[in-house]
């Protein structure tokens, strides 16, 4: 089977497990079920993405390999980060008897895919020259849905090489208003 099927089966099969388990009060309710669910698996990539040697265990030939039926060394130790009872459990359980942990930063984002799909919800990233405030960043999260005209979740970080300015990445649009940008055009424009 191809390794990247895999993370998506199991994120659309905890995504569909989720909604059916979905009698909530209101559409709000089912909107935190999924985003604290996402929250979860996020929490696990990061932990894996974060230890090195976790990640190499996981990777490393055989080393998943143990006695049937016996709990998961790693499955422990991602265990401990979640909710008793929760999908996620249940979900890291199936993952480990089934040697498939080494998928879970991949079936977060999957997930996460699903999500914003459903909730009719797109990731953007923000870069600027300095830090913004939170009442910037608010301002411009709303210029972006009005630009793209859904829902935006903003994520944001610093990069000094802009000099001033900010870029807003929105899936394939790309919104550049940094310094470094429009000195780049004056100079190809000059060399012209």
């Amino acid at each position: 089977m191809n390794d990247s099927s895999i993370p998506r089966r199991y994120a659309k099969a905890l995504f569909e497990l989720v909604l059916e388990g979905g009698k909530y009060s209101s559409r709000e309710e089912g909107r935190e079920v999924l985003d604290r669910t996402g929250a979860e698996l996020a929490l696990l990539a990061e932990a894996i993405s974060d230890t090195p040697e976790l990640r190499a265990w996981l990777k490393a030939p055989g080393a998943a390999a143990g006695v049937a039926g016996a709990e998961h060394p790693a499955e422990r130790v991602l265990l401990a980060l979640l909710s008793p009872g929760s999908l996620v459990e249940r979900a890291v359980r199936l993952l480990a008897a089934r040697r498939r942990l080494e998928h879970l930063p991949a079936i977060s984002l999957a997930f996460r895919a699903l999500v914003d799909e459903h909730l009719g919800r797109v990731r953007a990233s923000l870069t600027s020259a300095v830090p913004l405030s939170e009442a910037e960043v608010e301002r411009l999260r709303r210029a972006l849905m009005e630009a793209t005209q859904v829902e935006v979740e903003l994520s944001q970080q610093t990069e000094p090489s802009l000099l001033a300015g900010i870029v807003a990445q929105v899936g394939s649009r790309r919104f550049d208003g940094s310094v470094r940008a429009q000195l780049d055009a004056l100079k190809r424009h000059l060399k012209e």
